[in-house]
């Protein structure tokens, strides 16, 4: 018990010992009746604690939650340390007299805050409080991550537009200089650049050999520089900004607490559905399938009925057999509509040791200077077999390795069965895999069962007939007619009771209807055996129920169902036909029928002589909680209660659960988890359950069958499994249902492809209104937004990979094609907006518009793409924004903008080369304001060279002079100061392009390899 809940039991005990909320009242009859009194009630604080003790304890789960979070945290270092020292060097030695350079570099710092979202050094410690603020109230304000990122990305870029440093003030129109001056990054950067320019250093009148007094009418090198940009210069604006980022970070908070205290997003149920009745457990003959009956019997006759049987490592031989009836006829199984595939699969002495993966553990212990590894085995010695028709539990206490189990039945573990190499600290297993009696491939268990895991990961835009329909194409092949098929999904949604919400979406669906459609996918895949893991987790006791039933008939239509479950109620017990209960250590203790009402069951235990001191069954009870009541829940044998040590360490925790129990009437049946704590304490060391199971009548019959024709060895009658290619599917079935997966993913998520268009248009209308000659390319689309949509079908592509319902090949291509319809709409966006608003109409004709809208395309594809590619490389999509951040930091420093080309150390040149912003940011700048014929461009240098004046207002853009300019680059024409400067030159355009195009093959290529290779799933 930890110290802040013992903290909180005590006060609660002192609490109910110094308040009275009840009082005894005698009735009519004289008895007394309980009253609470109202005063008492209102007397109690709505919290335990006060407001600065509350305080303290969230701050101090927040810091441990934080501590915890190692990767984030040192990735995040790493990103601050790599970014400061790339800055440092960029910027180490530059010319204080150019103040965009200076302005570039506190710019970029100041923006980088806004990127990262991350702390840096106290100079920008006030702008870093502000962007805290905003992202904190933005988490609280908006409903989902696919708001909240692009919202967050357009408020930055609001901020970058009216900071000063792309748009200086007088640029700006009287009716938007409020903005401005609201803006939390101007004044952050106007403070630290006055601070910077009046210092003793810059505050001169000769700077560089120039005199700035005498040249510019009294004005020093600071004035000069900060009026280039119209900052004001008077010292008292470094402390008014640092007030005003105050005002703004203390103005955040306080809605940041609004929004939490009185806004709730938390999604509903998309529709509510009418009543279902539960199924009943008995089935009839005259329900709407027609049932086959369970294959109850003794022993030879389950053995005449082609069982199936699975046994898992042991100190003898070793087996693991599943499968089905093979002597089910077409005919039987048309009359249910639900169709199974014959076939017996076999895991044959299959040992599990020295892993990595749950399976088994390695414990790494210090000696001195050396280091030893220990390892655990999770499954030993776990034996069984499952009919078809029949359910067979999976039973244990949590970490008896149920789960590990399952997924080595399923095929699901990373290493292959059989591979003896346990030098690197990988899994490893022994064994045989057999199908029919024939040694099975992975790709043949992978296609001959299906796997309804724990966590229900579906595509959230897919509909429910939509997301069976897809598993059934493509799980079933080509030669499967598409009428079959729709007859099939219509036999699912009917057969789970799915046909009210057929045309529902995934997204906002029930616990109880996503647990059916995990089943429901899986089941359309038409499989031999259905692996269920945990299904009922997460339901109440109704819906569990309900669910089971469900399970039940899908049973009963001839298929072999291993379910692992934790503490069913009674009536989902018995809704099994069998039962495989592990003890902690991974060691069967029973493996055979429950009986009926679990009469089996209990008596096997009770006829193993268990101690006075174990729970007694009594009439009405739980058979699944007695039974884990006398096992202990996966202790290995009974705890004796004689020890004083014990008395001393369980007396006090004991009393505790009895008082706290006492004041709140918890549970008081005899298999409460008090009772079940008294039970596991008060028995007597004597009863070893594995050594009984191994020497029992059971676990004797069960060994008799090893030597069944088709179970572990060959059968005439039975053929091999094999399959000739690996999906069921062809390239174009696969390739045709990814696609339309993506295109009504894309359709039905309105927060995304809505939200990226209405930032399109909104930075269009802003930066054409305030264009000042000088386009900044890379605000225009963030990688970030794509990062949520692609982590959310992340889960879904890991499942399907899984079970082989297609080729990575084409869900890479459709999710790359299905991109470049909405980034071409939301650059045209931004075009048809920005480009005429800024005046670029009138020197271009419609050939250089749409040159612009296409570069500026593949430019929003290329940020697209690289999200996706972070979205599958990194486990979290916390690691994902960081290291996008990272490069997206470097594309900024390295893109020829800020600083300028000409301005890039020549280390970093090669750098620089390698960004593909680089040769996007050239190519839309040199295509409007290179534009200046040779001619005229001589004309120009002709008469600078002369000291005459010609008038060049007719001429394009590119020979108009710069004018508010440094000294070293006055006068000259837009044409050569983007050369010398930014390096953008039109008749690189060409080489430009291909240059873009052969980065963008290769990222894609490198997500194909991640996406191929790389999975974050842990098993």
């Amino acid at each position: 018990m930890s110290p802040m809940y013992e903290a909180m039991v005590e006060e609660l005990d002192c609490l109910d010992n110094s308040t009275e909320v009840h009082s005894q009242i005698p009735n009519k009859n004289g008895e007394k009746r309980i009253c609470i009194e109202q005063e008492a009630l209102l007397r109690v604080p709505a919290f335990r604690q006060n407001y600065l003790r509350s305080t303290w304890t969230v701050v101090k789960r927040q810091v441990r939650l934080f501590a915890r979070n190692k990767v984030y945290f040192i990735g995040r270092l790493l990103l601050d340390i790599l970014v400061g020292l790339m800055v440092g060097s960029i910027y180490y030695g530059m010319d204080l007299a150019d103040p965009q350079v200076t302005l570039g570099v506190i710019f970029s710092c100041a923006l980088f805050l806004g990127l990262g979202q991350s702390a840096t050094l106290a100079p920008f410690f006030d702008a870093l409080l502000v962007f805290v603020g905003e992202y904190f109230f933005l988490a609280a304000a908006c409903s989902t991550l696919h708001v909240a990122q692009p919202v967050s990305t357009l408020i930055l870029l609001f901020f970058i537009l009216f900071a000063g440093f792309a748009v200086s003030r007088e640029q700006l129109s009287p009716a938007m200089r409020w903005i401005y001056w609201s803006n939390p990054l101007a004044w952050s950067i106007r403070g630290i650049l006055v601070n910077q320019y009046r210092s003793s250093e810059l505050d001169v009148c000769e700077y560089g050999g120039i005199n700035y007094c005498k040249m510019y009418q009294g004005q020093t090198m600071g004035e000069r520089s900060l009026g280039l940009y119209d900052v004001p210069d008077d010292p008292k604006w470094v402390m008014l900004g640092i007030v005003y980022l105050a005002m703004v970070y203390v103005a955040s908070m306080f809605l940041s607490c609004l929004m939490l205290e009185y806004c709730r997003h938390e999604s509903t149920i998309a529709l509510l559905l009418p009543a279902i009745d539960t199924i009943p457990t008995s089935r009839l003959q005259n329900e709407s399938y027609v049932m086959l009956s369970t294959p109850h019997g003794d022993e030879a006759e389950l053995l005449e009925n082609d069982e199936a049987i699975f046994q898992l490592p042991g100190n003898g031989d070793n087996h693991v057999v599943l499968g089905e009836d093979d002597g089910l006829n077409e005919s039987s199984h048309a009359s249910q509509g639900i169709q199974t595939n014959p076939e017996h699969f076999m895991l044959d002495k299959l040992e599990l040791k020295d892993s990595g993966c749950p399976v088994a553990e390695d414990f790494p212990i210090n000696m001195g200077k050396s280091k030893q590894t220990l390892t655990r085995e999770l499954l030993k010695g776990v034996t069984g077999y499952a009919l078809p028709g029949t359910m067979t539990a999976l039973m244990g206490s949590t970490g008896a390795g149920k789960t590990t189990l399952m997924d080595v039945l399923a095929g699901r573990k990373s290493r292959k069965a059989g591979n003896n190499n346990d030098t690197d600290g990988a899994p490893t297993s022994r064994g045989r895999v057999l199908l029919n009696g024939v040694d099975a491939t992975e790709l043949a268990v992978r296609r001959c069962t299906g796997y309804c895991e724990q966590m229900d990961v579906h595509s959230d835009a897919a509909t429910f007939r939509e997301a069976l329909q897809f598993s059934a194409y493509l799980r079933q092949g080509d030669w499967v007619a598409p009428e079959r098929v729709e007859e099939i999904v219509d036999e699912c949604l009917d057969l789970l009771g799915l046909n009210d919400v057929a045309g529902q979406l995934v997204r906002g669906s029930s616990n109880e209807q996503l647990k059916r459609l995990t089943l429901g996918v899986e089941l359309a895949a038409q499989p031999s055996v259905l692996f269920l893991d945990e299904p009922t987790s997460g339901l109440d006791a109704r819906a569990a129920k309900s669910l089971m039933d469900g399970v039940r008939k899908v049973a009963d239509t001839g298929r072999t169902i291993i379910c692992t479950i934790h503490q069913p109620s009674t009536e989902v017990l018995l809704l099994f036909d069998s039962l495989l209960l592990l003890q902690r250590g991974g060691e069967v203790v029973y493996f055979g029928a429950l009986g009926h009402n679990g009469e089996s069951l209990v008596n096997y235990f009770q006829d193993l002589g268990l101690p006075r001191s174990a729970p007694q069954f009594k009439s009405g009870d739980n058979p699944a909680t007695w039974m884990l009541d006398v096992i202990g829940a996966g202790i290995e044998k009974y705890k004796p209660m004689s020890s004083p040590v014990w008395k001393l360490k369980r007396a006090a925790p004991i009393a505790k659960t009895l008082r706290y129990s006492r004041h709140h009437q918890l549970d008081g049946s005899p298999n409460s988890s008090v009772s079940s704590e008294f039970s596991r304490q008060r028995h007597n060391e004597c009863v070893d359950f594995v050594a009984a199971y191994k020497s029992s009548h059971i676990k004797q019959c069960l060994d008799a069958k090893r030597a069944v024709p088709g179970v572990f060895m060959p059968s005439d009658r039975l053929p091999s499994v094999t399959f000739a290619h690996r999906r069921a599917a062809s390239n174009g079935l696969q390739f045709a249902m990814l696609m339309r997966r993506f295109i009504r993913l894309y359709w039905r998520t309105p927060l995304y492809t809505f939200t990226r268009m209405m930032t399109a248009l909104t930075l269009g209308l802003m930066f054409g209104l305030v264009y000042s000659g000088n386009n900044d390319v890379t605000t225009y689309q963030a990688y970030v937004q794509v990062l949520p949509l692609a982590f959310e079908e992340r889960g879904s592509f890991y499942r399907e990979r899984a079970c082989e319902t297609y080729s990575v090949l084409w869900y890479f291509a459709a999710s790359s094609i299905v991109e470049i319809p909405y980034a071409a709409v939301t650059s045209m966006i931004f075009v048809s907006a920005f480009y005429p608003m800024a005046g670029f109409s009138a020197f271009g004709g419609f050939t250089q518009v749409v040159i612009y809208w296409l570069v500026l395309t593949v430019h929003i594809m290329f940020q697209t793409y690289f999200g996706q590619f972070f979205t599958f490389t990194m486990p979290s999509i916390e690691l994902a924004a960081v290291w996008g951040g990272l490069f997206d930091s470097i594309f900024l420093m390295f893109m020829g903008y800020n600083p300028p080309m000409s301005s890039i150390p020549d280390g970093y040149k090669w750098l620089s080369q390698l960004v593909p912003h680089h040769y996007t940011f050239g190519m839309l700048t040199a295509l409007i304001l290179g534009d200046c014929p040779d001619e005229q461009l001589r004309q120009i240098v002709e008469a600078a060279a002369s000291n005459i004046t010609i008038d060049v207002s007719s001429w394009p853009l590119g020979c108009q002079p710069l004018t508010d300019a440094p000294p070293a680059v006055a006068n000259i024409p837009l044409i050569s100061y983007i050369d010398e400067v930014f390096g953008a030159r039109r008749e690189d355009t060409t080489c430009s392009v291909v240059i873009v195009m052969a980065i963008l093959l290769v990222m894609r290529l490198a997500t194909l390899i991640v996406m191929r290779f790389v999975n974050h799933q842990k098993r």
